[in-house]
């Protein structure tokens, strides 16, 4: 199950300024928006930190993660990413810039799942035609994206309610390379503080611990329970009144007529385009809904339902001990992961932490190898992978202190 986006606030004045005076952010823009009144000037900071957004303004902090796109070194969020690899990027975040995860309000999320229906079943592209209601709210073609559609409540005036809103798309077209072409994706996302804590999410503490997914699984089955899918290659065995029926219920024009009478006769049809379907011995709903059960159980693996620190056997949790204890302090300006197994006087991860990472913690090996490693050496032995690693560590550290030292003279007056 992918946490595929989270929007966090930060509303506490101390913890902003942490951020903003961290050593691992860099500029990434600035912006001015003259508000409604044409008096009042919104102006907002940029920085970012391997593909998080950090947006400084005048009241809050807000922070923009795609953790699964981190996990992939932002290059796509295709393939699958389990439970315990979601709590573990998380985890990686809080580390890296030793917070209180319940000072990080989630006031967006994104979550879903992709799976591979059966080229023998359907091709996704025709699935996706299919797809015309969730709940009473009709299926619209995002026009921003190919193959993509997605449900939503609207306003009286026509606008996007993004209390919740249901989207499906072909996740196989749009990274090729990455995954299968009949790769579907199914979300589940939502803007608004009610319907996210209706999930048990509050801050992002409460996404380090495995219970609350057994909730987002939940959802996501429950959501895609109430989606209507055109099914007219089901041969339901039925009388023929009640054959005729159904044949009516096949036109997406006959449903569209019922959303102009009471929610419980859309319902009740609903209800009974659906029994018709189950006297079939399987159907296409049925089927793509037993991939899903499948695919949530198989992202469960080893994500038991205890406290973070509590898992060992699959979660490898290891923290270097010294000669004089536990060592927390010692940071690598670049990626932020503890490097206390190296000299005093270390600043960056070197092959001595990476060598450590790669006996202990393939987990996190494996991430900084994503993110640094040229695809040049990507076959090559692991102390050779280690050596280039290192190589480029050591230039992304230099590129950084060149960037702000363009960008921030020394005598310049700050934001704070």
């Amino acid at each position: 199950m992918t946490t595929d986006f989270i929007k966090i606030k930060v509303s506490n004045n101390d913890l902003k300024q942490y951020f903003w005076s961290h050593s691992l952010l860099y500029f990434h823009s600035d912006s001015e928006i003259l508000l409604f009144d044409n008096e009042t000037i919104h102006t907002k900071h940029k920085k970012q930190y391997n593909g998080i957004l950090f947006e400084f303004t005048k009241h809050a902090l807000y922070i923009y993660f795609k953790p699964h796109y981190y996990f992939n070194n932002n290059l796509h969020n295709a393939n699958d990413f389990t439970i315990l690899n979601c709590i573990k990027t998380l985890r990686e975040f809080a580390d890296t810039f030793k917070v209180d995860t319940k000072e990080l309000q989630i006031i967006n999320i994104e979550f879903g799942l992709n799976i591979v229906i059966p080229k023998n079943l359907i091709c996704v592209k025709d699935f996706l035609t299919l797809l015309t209601y969730h709940e009473q709210n009709q299926f619209y073609t995002d026009s921003k994206h190919s193959y993509c559609k997605y449900s939503t409540t609207t306003n009286s005036n026509g606008k996007t309610n993004v209390y919740k809103i249901i989207k499906c798309y072909a996740k196989g077209l749009q990274f090729p390379v990455y995954t299968d072409l009949n790769t579907f994706r199914f979300e589940v996302k939502s803007n608004r503080k009610k319907y996210i804590e209706s999930l048990g999410i509050k801050n992002l503490n409460d996404l380090l611990g495995p219970s609350t997914y057994q909730i987002l699984e939940n959802t996501i089955l429950k959501e895609f329970d109430k989606i209507l899918i055109i099914d007219e290659q089901a041969r339901p065995g039925l009388t023929k009144t009640k054959l005729d029926n159904h044949k009516k219920r096949l036109n997406p024009i006959y449903w569209h007529k019922l959303l102009n009478k009471s929610k419980n006769v859309f319902r009740t049809n609903f209800k009974s385009y659906y029994d018709a379907l189950n006297t079939c011995e399987t159907h296409l709903k049925k089927e793509v809904r037993k991939l899903i059960f499948d695919k949530l159980k198989e992202l469960k693996k080893c994500a038991v339902l205890t406290p973070y620190t509590e898992q060992k056997k699959c979660a490898n949790l290891t923290i270097y001990k010294g000669k004089t204890g536990t060592h927390l302090n010692n940071r690598c300006l670049v990626t932020g992961l503890n490097i206390s197994m190296q000299r005093n006087d270390s600043i960056l991860l070197s092959h001595t932490g990476l060598k450590y990472y790669y006996k202990t913690d393939r987990f996190t090996y494996d991430r900084i190898k994503n993110k640094y490693l040229s695809t040049n050496w990507i076959n090559s032995d692991y102390k050779t992978q280690i050596k280039e690693i290192a190589h480029n560590i050591r230039n992304k550290h230099s590129n950084i202190k060149l960037r702000n030292k363009r960008l921030y003279e020394p005598s310049q007056i700050q934001m704070f």
